[in-house]
């Protein structure tokens, strides 16, 4: 899993944030930090919004391996499409979306993400 946040305690004990859990170091020492910046990565990835629950906006995260296009659709819990954010040719590479949900009620919501065969939803809420 890929590492979302870095913590540093007053122990010098590292913790390191993913989308399967969190994790402390085992040697309190850091040895070095490489910036990704411009890194392609190796697949792809719908990760999961922040803020959740929200009001009014979140924002959204993903990654392609290779250039593509790309759809990101909002649901509401009876399936019926409530709104598309993006549809377009993207370059690989890391990117966000900001979704601004002022327009629909509050309640449950699932952003899909379709790119070549790859297909993920995330579950969202509104609150407001």
């Amino acid at each position: 899993s890929a590492v979302l946040a870095l913590a540093i305690n007053s122990s010098d004990h590292i913790f390191a944030g993913t989308n399967g859990g969190v994790f402390r170091s085992v040697q309190p020492t850091v040895l070095s930090v490489e910036r990704i910046a411009g890194s392609i990565p190796n697949r792809y990835t719908l990760s999961q919004n922040y803020p959740n629950p929200f009001n009014p906006t979140t924002t959204i995260e993903f990654t392609l391996p290779g250039n593509g296009d790309v759809t990101l659709n909002i649901y509401d819990i009876l399936g019926r499409n409530v709104e598309t954010i993006l549809n377009q040719r993207m370059d690989a590479g890391y990117h966000t979306v900001k979704w601004n949900a002022r327009n629909v009620p509050t309640g449950i919501y699932f952003v899909k993400m379709v790119s070549g065969n790859f297909t993920q939803t995330r579950k969202v809420m509104v609150l407001k």
